[in-house]
């Protein structure tokens, strides 16, 4: 497993701005 916290903060972070960005697409294009 990761044992290093700042790189798990950092795919946590990639993760979730990866998930705020897909679901402003979807919304754009269903509005």
């Amino acid at each position: 497993m990761l044992k290093n916290p700042s790189c798990y903060s950092k795919i946590l972070v990639f993760k979730i701005n990866f998930v705020k960005l897909f679901t402003n697409k979807a919304i754009h294009s269903i509005l």
